[in-house]
């Protein structure tokens, strides 16, 4: 079956005035190279849309300067002078030079060709020449960019094709991006781009399911001269102008979003446009991992392995702080406040990713979870859900981490407040310290409330002249301990290899948990269900171009959209791209910082604290610049910081309250100042980066006293 389509005679070329001009014969081409494409006007002033209009109602061939070219803040391209508007004018003045201008448009020309303005130059030509890409830049940089085309038929005389609404015609653009051949790899900034045709070009389809790039074929293909279904559409919208001979014309503009820029550099890559991305996910670029497993490496996994990299960092902390003073008794003692510290805070996070690890189970792999809990409904598991019971089964606290979470009980902490059993000769038997994994998943259910309502954090013991004495803690904390981690043992790891006792090892156990998980899990049924894996495409360098779409949906299949030849190629700058020009901006520091000029400034800023944010700030506010230097000093100058009491919510008679903190803006940007200046002093020791940050120049007369 062959299908059969109808040419529209009409086409899509650059604005009229870059490659038109009247003639006693109508309308001729005098600038082939810039016709054939649209362009892109680029502007920097925040009235972009303003200027268009003034410059196609005064004097539309002048559109040429404002033709997009590289540039960046050092070099930036020079911003055309505007024309001066009507109402600046009286009005015979400004009838007179409007017919002066036109009549001089309409005068014939000599043999030469016409002779476009520097901007109007081959735009790929002068990114090779200056070794820079025609780059886009975000509106906050204050450029605005606008893809403009005309829509003219194929008759003598180029009349323009306007849009009948009532049959629900439309134009638009659609922005594609270019991706090299695989043999030439990736284009680098400043390297010239030859041979575009070759390169592939995709479409960005958006669906309910997510944004994806499509390939669809060489851009020099016809193929790409087509809209996909689905594919993207940005608006155009019709600028009315009149030409040198009082013609109405008219000119198609969309502005360019290039804050969008993340979305699609972000977006994977799909199918090709020759079958739907509706078959088998397994193998598709899109076959990334799923919601779940995503769930459990956020909540289980990947927090699992902070807490052992964190024990492993105190560890190594610990042995290069105090190894030359280990006879000494007062080394030993620091060493073992700080394991003591560190254990009560990995306890603290274990809970909570137990918690979160329970959760999954029960959601995910009910049958695996009743198993677990023995519930007496469920049945034993089989293939890999047996092999994910055995290893949580299996991962068991070692010996030598319940023995000293044991001895802080017994011989630090004369009245604890997880007392242990009677335990024997083993501290395997203890009831305080749940030895396996599995235990700990069923028994962390019951606590889910009360780790959800906790106020306070687990600290089991403080230190005086004596020596440690227990604390009070809160009985919402669940009453057994299984740390993931220990800052000077290996802790509980799943399938733990005795042999390769390193970081890296019991690491690579943590994530074979995920793996095994992935595996158990069913096959995402959706889409949406699979969180794409990186984009295929590179996140370095992207190329795009646009092309116009004109559409009449009612004129049937017979009359596809009509797509226009690409724009020229250009990119999109990031949004703290270096070379991006940026806006002036001035911030207003205190010009009198005496006291009689400070108390001036109203504190019209408030902060809604609650009764909890409270706590921690009173808590922060008796921690001294020393304590803080102390505390990271190696000993014997080293000193933990000290216990600042309750750290609790704010609370007045037994009942908690927040706070509503008044302060004053422009003396908070005069402490940032100041503190933004000592960190960085600071930070120079390592980044040497202090030429590049501050440009101070002197402003004479500025003077805090008025004399």
């Amino acid at each position: 079956m062959v299908s059969l389509t109808i040419k529209h005679g009409i086409q899509w070329r650059a604005p009229m005035p870059l490659w038109a001009e009247n003639s006693s014969t109508g309308i001729r081409t005098v600038n082939e190279d810039v016709a054939t494409y649209p362009s892109i006007l680029r502007f920097a002033t925040d009235s972009f849309m303003q200027d268009m209009l003034d410059v196609m109602n005064d004097d539309p061939k002048r559109i040429a300067e404002w033709l997009a070219q590289p540039e960046t803040w050092r070099e930036p391209m020079t911003s055309p002078q505007m024309p001066a508007s009507g109402a600046s004018e009286d009005g015979l003045s400004y009838l007179l030079n409007k017919t002066k201008r036109q009549t001089e448009a309409f005068q014939p020309k000599t043999g030469k060709a016409l002779v476009m303005p520097r901007q109007a130059v081959n735009i790929a030509t002068a990114a090779r020449q200056k070794n820079l890409p025609v780059k886009l830049f975000h509106s906050t940089h204050q450029r605005f960019y606008l893809v403009s085309a005309s829509l003219v038929s194929n008759e003598a005389g180029c009349p323009e094709q306007g849009l009948d609404l009532g049959k629900q015609e439309k134009a638009s653009f659609v922005l594609r991006r270019l991706v090299p051949p695989e043999n030439q790899g990736t284009v680098t900034e400043g390297q010239e781009i030859d041979n575009l045709d070759d390169w592939d070009e995709y479409a960005f389809i958006a669906t309910g399911s997510g944004h994806r790039w499509r390939r669809i074929d060489k851009s020099g293909q016809i193929a790409c001269q087509k809209l996909l279904p689905q594919e993207e559409q940005l608006p155009l919208f019709p600028v009315n102008y009149q030409d040198g001979c009082a013609h109405d014309r008219t000119v198609y503009s969309g502005l360019i979003p290039v804050g969008k820029r993340e979305k699609w550099m972000a977006a994977p890559v799909g199918d090709s446009a020759v079958h739907d991305f509706t078959g088998d996910l397994e193998g598709s670029p899109l076959a990334g991992i799923s919601h779940a497993r995503k769930m459990f490496q956020t909540d289980v996994t990947e927090p699992w392995k902070i807490l052992v990299e964190q024990a492993d960092f105190t560890r190594q902390g610990l042995g290069r702080s105090f190894d030359f003073v280990e006879d000494d008794g007062s080394s030993v003692t620091q060493n073992d406040r700080a394991r003591r510290t560190a254990r009560d805070n990995i306890q603290m996070a274990s809970w909570y990713v137990l918690l979160d690890f329970a959760k999954f189970l029960q959601q995910y792999l009910p049958n695996l979870w009743a198993y677990i809990n023995e519930d007496g409904n469920a049945t034993l598991p089989g293939g890999d859900e047996l092999d994910l019971y055995n290893r949580i089964e299996n991962t068991e606290l070692p010996a030598s981490v319940i023995t000293k979470l044991v001895e802080l009980d017994d011989q630090y902490l004369p009245n604890p407040p997880l007392n242990p059993l009677d335990r024997g000769d083993s501290a395997i038997g203890d009831e305080t310290v749940v030895v396996s994994l599995r235990e700990a998943l069923v028994r962390i259910r019951d606590f889910e409330d009360d780790l959800e309502a906790v106020e306070n954090e687990f600290v089991r013991f403080d230190y005086d002249e004596e020596g440690p004495f227990a604390l009070e803690v809160d009985p919402k904390w669940p009453d057994f301990l299984f740390p993931l981690a220990d800052p000077q043992f290996n802790g509980p790891v799943p399938d733990a290899d005795s042999s390769r006792p390193d970081l890296e090892s019991r690491l690579a156990q943590i994530d074979g948990l995920a793996d095994l998980v992935e595996k158990i899990l069913p096959a995402p049924s959706l889409l949406e269900d699979v969180i794409p894996a990186a984009a295929a495409l590179d996140q370095r360098n992207a190329w795009f171009v646009i092309r116009c779409v004109y559409e009449r949906p009612c004129c049937g299949p017979l009359f596809p959209a009509l797509v226009s030849k690409s724009s020229r190629v250009f990119q999109m700058a990031p949004f703290f791209d270096p070379d991006a020009p940026a806006r002036p901006i001035r911030i207003p520091m205190p010009v009198d910082v005496s006291p009689a000029g400070l108390r001036k400034f109203q504190k019209n800023t408030a902060f809604v604290i609650s009764d909890m944010l409270c706590g921690k700030i009173k808590k922060i506010r008796k921690i001294t610049l020393a304590d803080l230097v102390l505390s990271v000093l190696p000993w014997p100058f080293h000193k933990d910081l000290p216990n600042p009491g309750d750290t609790g919510p704010c609370k007045q008679d037994g009942n908690g309250f927040g706070m509503i903190c008044s302060l004053s803006i422009p003396i908070v940007t005069l402490c940032a100042l100041i503190l933004l200046m000592i960190m960085v002093a600071l930070f120079d020791l390592f980044f040497r980066w202090i030429p590049f940050l501050f440009v101070c120049l002197p402003i004479p007369g500025l003077k805090g006293k008025q004399g």
